[in-house]
């Protein structure tokens, strides 16, 4: 399995450098792949809020995290290696807390927080098999209530219905 986490590095004097550290570890939580640093962050390159899903067949990672404020993607097989380079879902640089899920359907939903008064609920449809937007572009929820929108979770149900859920 793959298991991802952000990681910041502070430097005396400058700004904190952001990553995204991926480990590869057996279904016994025994270590296959030790830590290693996926992303190269520096002062322009800022890379965090990685959220990954499990997608069917090949044992395949959906690894979606945010690149200077864009929502992107990569895919890892089980072993860990890169199996399609960063991938743009947005190209927005206003995007945070990227969350994705495999719907019934075989398509990715992908959901994130669009940075603005009221962070945006946005989303969008990846086809499963070209990792394409089955979508006319992300789609921006219209927020139901006053107040702030953030930290969207997404799942899905059996019908191939996908459920976002936010504070």
């Amino acid at each position: 399995m793959l298991i991802s986490w952000n990681q910041t590095t502070w430097q005396s004097g400058e700004d904190p450098i952001h990553d995204i550290v991926i480990s590869v570890r057996e279904a016994d939580g025994s270590e296959f792949l030790a830590p290693w640093k996926f992303t190269n962050g520096d002062a322009d390159n800022h890379f965090y809020h990685a959220s990954q899903t499990r997608l069917s067949g090949n044992d395949l990672s959906f690894l979606s995290y945010i690149h200077n404020g864009q929502v992107v993607f990569n895919r890892f097989n089980s072993y860990g290696s890169i199996v399609t380079g960063e991938t743009h879902i947005t190209d927005s640089g206003d995007a945070n807390n990227p969350d994705a899920m495999m719907l019934s359907t075989g398509d990715i939903l992908v959901a994130w927080e669009e940075i603005s008064d009221t962070r945006e609920i946005t989303f969008d449809i990846l086809d499963g098999d070209t990792y394409l937007s089955i979508l006319p572009g992300p789609i921006e929820l219209t927020n139901p209530a006053d107040g702030y929108n953030q930290f969207v979770s997404v799942t899905a149900d059996s019908n191939g219905h996908g459920i976002l859920t936010w504070t």
